[in-house]
C-alpha cells in the first residue's frame, strides 16, 4: 500500500482538512480507494479490510464522513496500471469487452470498456455492504456511468447493488446516476432511457456533475440545470428524492494559459451557495488538491499542488463558509437587476443572506448599510462593493428588520449605459457593444486612453459601436473603458481581441498549408445578395487517404472543420466571446461514404445551404457552401486535418484562425462585405 506524502505524516492531511471545514470526503481521485475491490479481495475468497480500517480510523478521528464509490470507473481499460487500485488481478480474465459502444460513450473510452458479470458484481457488493454496515451513511454506485456504460448495464448494476445493500446494510442510502456533462456529453438521452427502465427505483439519492452548468452565468445556468433534474425526477414520480451535486472540479471557464482546474475562491463559494440555495443535499465542488498553496514553486497553480499543506485562498473561503452557513437551510432566492442574485437562508433561527453580481463589468450603486456585511473570507466590510465575490449579510437588529430591508433592496448602474465586456479590434478600429439600461433615451461618451467617441441610444437600445484607435495592437489585451452620462462617470475592464480580418468586396483567394508543406488548400470567399450571403469554396490538396472515420473523432481523420459565425459583431450577453445559438461548427469528411460526410456541433443551419464534399480525386477534394449573415460580416475559421491512413490519427493540419477556435468565437477571422465603419454608425 502507498500513501501520498506532503512533508508531514499522511494523517496530518485529514486533521487540516477538518480545520478548514471539510465534513465529507467523496472517495474519488482522493488517493484513498477505501473499498477498492483489489484491496478488499486480493485473492478469490481471501478478504483483507486493513486498508479500509486504517482510512476509516483517521477520518473518524477528524469527524469527516466517508462517501465511498462502489466500482468508481474501473470498467475503462486505459486506467489499468499497476499503481491504480481497480479490479483484482484474478478478475481481469473474467471480464468481457463491450463490442458495441453505447452512443453516449466518451471518445477515450471507445472500445476500452470491460464489464464484469452480474454474479461477480453482486459478490463485490456483498463484501462492500457487509464491511460498510454501521460505518457510513451513503454509498455512491459507479462514477459517471453515462460516459461509458449503456443505461441497460447501469440499471443491472444499480439494481443488484440495491438488492444486496437492502439485505446486508439497509440503513445505507445509495447515491445513483452521478450523470456528467463533462467531455461535451449531453445527458438527456441516457437519462430518459434510464427512466424507462425504472432505474430510479434503485436509488435513494440522485446525483449529477454539472460541468456544462458551472455557474449562474453559464450557457446553461446552474439553477436551471438543477431545476431540470428536479423536473425529471418529478415526472418519474420521485419528486421528493434528494438531489446532490457530487462532483465539480472545474468551477470557471477555461482561461488561456491555465489548466481547467484553476479557479478563484469566489467561483468556489458562488457555486456552493447556488447548491445550498437551490436545495441540493450536498455540494462537492472542490478537489482535495485545490486547498493548498505552493510556497516553493509559487508560479504553479493551486490545482497542481500535492506536496505542501499550506492552506490557500480556497481553503480560507471554504472555512468561512463552513463557519457562517453550516446547517443553514434555504428560504428564498432574489433576482435583482443587472445580474445580481441573493439567497436568503435561516441558520439556528437567524436569517442571513449571500449576495453577488454575475456580471463583473457593471459599476453598481448599492446601499448595504442596513446589514452587517462580511466578505467571502469572513472579514467585516465597512464600504462594500458588489461584484462577483459573494458578500454575506447578517441582521444589525432582528430578523424582521433584516427581511424588510432585503425586500426593499434596490440596485442601479452608476450610469444607465453599459459597454460590453469584450471588444474586437480590426486594424485601428475597435468594435464593441453599447446598451441603454434606462427607459429613456440617453447620450453617452466613451473613451479608451486618449481616444473617445459618443453615441445617442434609444430606450433599451443595444447596438454595436466603434472607436478609432491611435495605433494597431497585434496581441489580445485588456483596456479600461470609460463611460460618462450627465455628471456620472463609470469605468470597467474590456478584453480586446485583435482579430484577423479582410474586406471581400470582390472574390478573395488565398492559400493555407500545414507547417511541413505536405498538405495545403486553396480558399475562395465572397459575398452575394447585397452582403447578406457568405460563400466559400475550399480545394484541399491531400496526397494521402485516411479511409472511413471508424472509431476516430472527426478531427482525427481527413476532415475540413469550418467554424461559422453569422453575426461576429454581436456583443450581447454576459460572455459574448462564447459560442451562442447562432454559431455552428461543421466537419466535412471526404473519405466517408454517401450520407456520412457531414457532422456538426451546435448546428442551427439549413443543410441545403452546404453543397458538401465533391470533385473527390486521388489527391484533391473540394468543399463548398454558403450561409446567411448579419451586418455584412461573417466569422469564419478553417482547420483542415490530415491522417495518412485508416489506422492513423491526424498528423498535420492547416489552420486559418487564431488559437483554439473550438473554445472562443472571437478567435474566428472576420470577413466583411465592405469596410465596417461604413455601415456601423
Amino acid at each position: 500500500n502507498t500513501y501520498e506524502a506532503r512533508n508531514a505524516p499522511w494523517n496530518e492531511l485529514y486533521r487540516r482538512m477538518a480545520q478548514i471545514g471539510v465534513r465529507m470526503l467523496r472517495d474519488h481521485d482522493s488517493g484513498l480507494e477505501a473499498i477498492s475491490w483489489r484491496m478488499l479481495e486480493p485473492e478469490p475468497g481471501k478478504l483483507d479490510s486493513r486498508h479500509f480500517n486504517r482510512i476509516r480510523k483517521v477520518l473518524d478521528e477528524n469527524s469527516i464522513a466517508l462517501m465511498p464509490i462502489l466500482g468508481r470507473h474501473h470498467f475503462i481499460k486505459e486506467r489499468w496500471r499497476p499503481e491504480l487500485i481497480g479490479f483484482p488481478e484474478w478478475m481481469i480474465p473474467r471480464l468481457t469487452n463491450v463490442k458495441k459502444d453505447p452512443p453516449t460513450i466518451m471518445a477515450r473510452a471507445r472500445g476500452r470498456v470491460w464489464l464484469c458479470s452480474d454474479e461477480d458484481w453482486r459478490h463485490y457488493c456483498t463484501i462492500a455492504a457487509e464491511l460498510l454496515r454501521g460505518k457510513v451513511q451513503v454509498c455512491e454506485i459507479i462514477n459517471e456511468p453515462n460516459l461509458y456504460l449503456s443505461p441497460e448495464v447501469y440499471d443491472m448494476y444499480l439494481r443488484s447493488a440495491r438488492e444486496i445493500f437492502s439485505r446486508y446494510a439497509p440503513e445505507i442510502k445509495l447515491i445513483g446516476f452521478s450523470v456528467s456533462s463533462d467531455h461535451w456529453t449531453k445527458v438527456d438521452k441516457w437519462l430518459n432511457r434510464s427512466l424507462e427502465l425504472g432505474t430510479l427505483n434503485s436509488a435513494d439519492i440522485f446525483s449529477f456533475h454539472p460541468y456544462g452548468s458551472r455557474q449562474l452565468s453559464s450557457e446553461e445556468p446552474a439553477d436551471e440545470n438543477i431545476a431540470f433534474f428536479r423536473k425529471v425526477l418529478d415526472g418519474a414520480g420521485c419528486g421528493d428524492m434528494p438531489v446532490w451535486n457530487s462532483e465539480l472540479y472545474y468551477l470557471s471557464p477555461k482561461q488561456p494559459g491555465r489548466r481547467h482546474d484553476h479557479f478563484t475562491p469566489d467561483a468556489l463559494i458562488r457555486r456552493t451557495l447556488v447548491d445550498l440555495g437551490e436545495g441540493c443535499g450536498q455540494s462537492v465542488s472542490i478537489h482535495i488538491i485545490s486547498l493548498w498553496k505552493r510556497l516553493l514553486t509559487p508560479n504553479q497553480l493551486a490545482g497542481e499542488c500535492t506536496h505542501e499543506m499550506i492552506p490557500n485562498e480556497n481553503a480560507v473561503a471554504a472555512n468561512a463558509f463552513a463557519r457562517l452557513l453550516e446547517g443553514a437551510v434555504p428560504v428564498k432566492k432574489y433576482r435583482f437587476a443587472l445580474g445580481t442574485v441573493c439567497y436568503l437562508f435561516r441558520r439556528n433561527g437567524q436569517l442571513c443572506a449571500a449576495i453577488w453580481n454575475e456580471r463583473s463589468s457593471y459599476d453598481l450603486k448599492i446601499d448595504l448599510s442596513p446589514f452587517r456585511v462580511l466578505d467571502l473570507y469572513g472579514n467585516e466590510v465597512c464600504t462594500p462593493k458588489l461584484g462577483m465575490a459573494p458578500l454575506y449579510l447578517f441582521p444589525k437588529k432582528d430578523n424582521d428588520d433584516f427581511l424588510d430591508h432585503l425586500e426593499a433592496f434596490q440596485i442601479a448602474p452608476r450610469i444607465p449605459v453599459h459597454a460590453s465586456s469584450i471588444g474586437r479590434q480590426f486594424g485601428r478600429k475597435l468594435f464593441f457593444g453599447l446598451s441603454n439600461l434606462a427607459e429613456n433615451p440617453v447620450e453617452t461618451k466613451f473613451r479608451i486612453g486618449n481616444r473617445s467617441g459618443k453615441a445617442e441610444l434609444e430606450s433599451r437600445e443595444e447596438r454595436t459601436a466603434f472607436l478609432s484607435l491611435g495605433e494597431e495592437n497585434h496581441e489580445n489585451h485588456t483596456a479600461t473603458m470609460h463611460l460618462s452620462s450627465g455628471d456620472e462617470v463609470s469605468c470597467a475592464p474590456m478584453n480586446i481581441y485583435v482579430s484577423r480580418s479582410l474586406v471581400a468586396r470582390e472574390k478573395q483567394s488565398f492559400r493555407i498549408q500545414s507547417p511541413d508543406g505536405k498538405m495545403f488548400a486553396d480558399v475562395q470567399l465572397h459575398f452575394s445578395e447585397n452582403g447578406t450571403k457568405f460563400n466559400y469554396r475550399i480545394v484541399v490538396h491531400d496526397g494521402t487517404d485516411a479511409g472511413p472515420l471508424g472509431r476516430r473523432e472527426a478531427w482525427e481523420s481527413d476532415c475540413v472543420e469550418l467554424f461559422c459565425d453569422p453575426d461576429p459583431l454581436n456583443f450581447t450577453g454576459d460572455h459574448p466571446e462564447r459560442y451562442n445559438k447562432q454559431v455552428f461548427r461543421l466537419f466535412w469528411l471526404p473519405r466517408n461514404g454517401p450520407g456520412k460526410k457531414l457532422k456538426s456541433i451546435n448546428a442551427r443551419f439549413d443543410k441545403n445551404q452546404h453543397s458538401g464534399v465533391h470533385s473527390i480525386k486521388e489527391k484533391t477534394y473540394t468543399v463548398s457552401g454558403f450561409f446567411y449573415v448579419k451586418n455584412k460580416a461573417a466569422g469564419f475559421g478553417i482547420k483542415i486535418n490530415d491522417a495518412e491512413n485508416k489506422n492513423s490519427k491526424a498528423v498535420r493540419e492547416a489552420v486559418w484562425g487564431d488559437g483554439k477556435l473550438f473554445e472562443n468565437r472571437c478567435l474566428f477571422p472576420v470577413i466583411f462585405a465592405e469596410d465596417p465603419a461604413d455601415f456601423i454608425k
